[in-house]
């Protein structure tokens, strides 16, 4: 509220020119509101109407001697992350706790914030399974994992449909070696699955969309896990999504800890990536 209404208020009272009730219904306060200040303007005159705080740092704020140096480490190291993720990052690795949105105010100030990719037009997503293990979706993503240097790598991506627990696994293309060893190590750690969706292509599902004839076909016949076709990407959107994921989250983490070759990625995976990606993501 102004300060000039409430002291314009305050000498109209003195003078008798209003009551303590007309000043509070012209000041929207209550009565024992309006009693506290004109006590405390007899007692410190015009400034008692200030606020308390006015002119002192929130008890909340951050030190912004640190804006510097963390929107140098933004600029520096963390350049190819939202906030969201860098404000993780700079907790993980630096010890600096920094609110999300604030930091995305000065990403958008600096201008250093990283362009989104523009949201598809919405579809109704097809309800997850209710059993873990009834349905795994699988796919390849093709990307510089390894920075723009060196060549694009393969991800191939197993997901739960049930609970988003994920298993990755890195090869230089799409074979039928790596897409079998990853289903195997997921029958190792958690059984056999019921059935796999997975694209039309001839290393999952033949083009009559029957199992392949290859090695990864054959061992889903001999185990009696369904292959199901996906006639589109959005057919297997929860491993579509996933991938995307992994391109915002799992690539910085491999610039940062200087990864540049498939075996090092494929232990960084096991080892630290996937336990702590399916601590946060997987339900």
């Amino acid at each position: 509220m102004e300060i000039e209404l409430i002291y314009e208020n305050i000498k109209r009272y003195e003078k008798g020119k209003i009551t303590i009730k007309e000043m509070s219904e012209t000041l929207k306060m209550s009565a024992r509101q309006v009693y506290r200040i004109i006590r405390k303007y007899k007692q410190e005159g015009i400034q008692g109407l200030y606020h308390g705080n006015r002119n002192k740092p929130s008890h909340n704020n951050i030190d912004y001697t640190n804006r510097r140096l963390i929107m140098s480490l933004i600029r520096d190291k963390y350049y190819d992350c939202g906030a969201s993720y860098a404000s993780e990052l700079l907790e993980e690795y630096e010890g600096i706790k920094i609110n999300r949105e604030t930091l995305r105010l000065w990403m958008k100030q600096e201008q250093l914030l990283i362009k989104q990719r523009k949201r598809k037009p919405y579809r109704k997503r097809r309800k997850r399974k209710t059993a873990f293990g009834e349905i795994l979706q699988i796919d390849c993503c093709f990307d510089y994992w390894f920075g723009r240097d060196n060549p694009k790598a393969c991800l191939i991506n197993l997901i739960d449909d049930a609970t988003s627990y994920n298993l990755c696994y890195f090869d230089s293309q799409k074979t039928i070696r790596a897409t079998t060893l990853l289903l195997w190590k997921w029958i190792k750690k958690f059984g056999i699955p019921q059935s796999i969706y997975a694209d039309r292509r001839n290393a999952y599902i033949n083009y009559d969309l029957t199992a392949s004839n290859n090695f990864f076909g054959n061992l889903c016949r001999n185990l009696k896990i369904q292959t199901i076709p996906a006639f589109s990407p959005q057919a297997k959107g929860r491993v579509e999504r996933s991938n995307r994921t992994h391109q915002e989250r799992l690539i910085p983490k491999l610039r940062i800890h200087n990864i540049t070759t498939i075996d090092n990625a494929n232990k960084y995976l096991s080892n630290y990536y996937l336990p702590n990606h399916n601590k946060k993501f997987a339900l």
